[in-house]
């Protein structure tokens, strides 16, 4: 059986591709034509004869538009039943190329008779392109020249609707799941590059995360300042050592005298501030909303108008999402597969979309953190913020900011 012949044969197909293929050979029409073609498979296809003799329609316009679908199936139907479709064999060539010219004829003949009447044209136009897809088409073409495939093509589609089932399912997942990385990637683009606002309060909001901000301003009554080495590395196996590296943390104390005479210890780490007594200094602290704690971020001394800053716990409150490093790499991968597939590139897909994916990291980080570094000096340098530190110094007659 013919059939059975078709299912052995696309057993050994493995891609999704071959799937595809599996279906539309399930549903090709075949008869005896001249036994010019070795093939057994390639030997029960229509004649072109049975063709033109069997499908007609009320009209000239309707009898061209079927025989025109018909060919177009046959055709398409030739090439995908070859062991490999890029690559046809001799008898697969022959018999596409007998196809392939019966169609052209229709449509040759079809645009030179409709070349005066656009409407009929279209109908004929696009009438074979949609006859070729459409089951009950098929169907009346079973009947009419192998109509003892009628039944076995009525099993397949009754399997067929129930894989469109699932298949539909699926495409919705996928749809489903589009729709919602998108909606991901808006509602992260609107976090995390909205720009930063504080309220005169002290209420910061970044990247939609509430910050309760605190401050103290004082006299220096008292600054210290001391370092700590951090060595890293060492030791070896072998003969063979490991190179030493070292980490300096400098480490500033201050007493800060506010004005009504209640004393502040300011202990800060890495910020290498250069104060002395008598200087009057603020300090602003961040809290995240149910957190106790939280890092000084601004350290600003009146008298030398030097500001002082944690860019650590800066860059942490404004880092974008780690999606942005995460995902353009991975867009950038799948865009080059898709190229892949689309232009035939030499070469394995796979290994160059690691390599676009490995090497899509280093700018995506590089730029996660330049956005960082902008919001932030765009914080620090904004008029709520600036005079957020200055408003108890001008309230109490001190030094002009």
């Amino acid at each position: 059986m013919i059939l059975q012949h078709r299912k052995i044969r696309n057993h050994k197909r493995q891609t999704t591709r071959a799937a595809l293929v599996l279906a539309t050979l399930l549903t090709l029409p075949s008869l005896a034509i001249a036994q010019q073609f070795s093939d057994a498979w390639l030997a029960q296809f229509p004649s072109v004869d049975s063709v033109y003799e069997n499908i007609k329609g009320s009209d000239d316009l309707e009898t061209a538009t079927k025989q025109a679908a018909v060919f177009l199936i046959l055709r398409e139907s030739v090439r995908n039943s070859a062991p490999n479709w890029t690559n046809l064999s001799g008898e697969h060539q022959e018999l596409f190329l007998i196809y392939q010219a019966e169609f052209k004829t229709i449509f040759d003949r079809a645009q030179a008779s409709y070349s005066d009447d656009h409407d009929k044209w279209l109908e004929f136009y696009r009438g074979h392109t949609i006859l070729g897809r459409d089951t009950e088409f098929r169907l009346e073409m079973y009947e009419a020249i192998w109509p003892e495939l009628v039944d076995e093509y009525r099993a397949d589609l009754s399997v067929n609707n129930a894989g469109e089932f699932w298949k539909g399912m699926n495409e919705l997942a996928t749809v489903v799941g589009v729709v919602a990385v998108v909606l991901l990637l808006l509602v992260t683009i609107r976090r995390d590059f909205a720009s930063s606002k504080l309220t005169s309060d002290g209420k910061l909001l970044v990247r939609r995360k509430k910050y309760q901000l605190y401050k103290v301003t004082g006299e220096v009554s008292s600054a210290g300042k001391g370092s700590r080495t951090y060595v890293h590395g060492g030791g070896g196996t072998q003969g063979r050592s490991a190179p030493v590296t070292s980490t300096v943390r400098i480490d500033d104390n201050l007493i800060l005298v506010d004005g009504d005479g209640k004393k502040h210890s300011i202990q800060l780490t890495d910020f290498d501030i250069n104060t002395a007594m008598g200087n009057t200094v603020s300090a602003i602290w961040a809290i995240k909303k149910g957190k106790k704690r939280g890092p000084y971020i601004y350290i600003y001394d009146h008298d030398t108008r030097t500001p002082f800053t944690d860019d650590g716990a800066l860059l942490k409150m404004h880092m974008p999402s780690w999606i942005w490093v995460v995902f353009p790499p991975i867009f950038a991968a799948l865009t080059w597969g898709v190229l892949w597939e689309f232009l035939s590139v030499s070469g394995d897909p796979y290994i160059g979309a690691i390599i676009v994916l490995i090497f899509g990291v280093i700018p995506a980080m590089m730029l996660r953190v330049l956005a960082a570094k902008r919001k932030l000096h765009k914080l620090i340098g904004s008029d709520a913020f600036q005079n957020y530190f200055r408003e108890n110094v001008e309230q109490a007659g001190g030094i002009p900011a």
